[in-house]
């Protein structure tokens, strides 16, 4: 379970185009959210769920804190 616990950023190049893809997915989504997955192959088998209101609420932590490796980032618009 200790590397559930690491936090990573995206390189900054890579920023403005995931922003994008999530605006289009949250505007495109009917029921107005979008689940963003950190999951990776052979990772802990319990993952965590975070409840983020808005992109920008993601980004925010993003910046903050990094983003936590096998999480479900549940983003609302």
């Amino acid at each position: 379970m200790a590397n559930q616990q690491f936090k990573f950023k995206f390189l900054d190049q890579y920023v403005s185009d995931i922003d994008k893809f999530l605006k289009i997915a949250l505007d495109n989504s009917p029921v107005k959210k979008v689940c963003f997955l950190t999951d990776y192959q052979f990772g802990p088998e319990n993952g965590k769920t975070e409840m983020i209101f808005t992109i920008s609420d993601f980004w925010t932590q993003h910046d903050k804190d990094g983003l936590r490796l096998n999480t479900k980032y549940e983003l609302h618009g």
